[in-house]
């Protein structure tokens, strides 16, 4: 297995057989077989609706971390800037400075 560099949490990727590919595959190095089993079968008995709530909650949670992470390197940085570096993060430089312009604006 090779780390991914995700994070803290040591999310680890490995390249699986065919016949690996089962939801025991995905389970997380850190996380037991018992409380993965428990966890896919919560997921299991949730609606669309409720896993789309609880992956929109998730995502809302990660964008929050990161902003934090960034008001905590840069604590005097605007709102402004907060949303480039942000972008920065998520998609690259490239790509944040095409939305955002090279002082981290919105384009006029």
């Amino acid at each position: 297995m090779s780390d991914t560099g995700v994070g803290a949490v040591g999310v680890q990727s490995a390249r699986m057989a065919p016949h690996e590919c089962g939801a025991d595959a995905a389970r997380p190095a850190d996380t037991s077989p018992e409380a993965w089993h428990r966890l896919t079968e919560v997921w299991s008995s949730m609606t669309p609706a409720q896993r789309a709530s609880l992956a929109a909650s998730m995502s809302m949670a990660v964008a929050t971390a990161a902003r934090a992470g960034i008001q905590a390197d840069e604590p005097h940085a605007s709102v402004s800037r907060i949303r480039f570096l942000l972008a920065e993060r998520r998609y690259g430089t490239e790509l944040a400075t095409a939305a955002f312009g090279a002082d981290g604006r919105w384009p006029q």
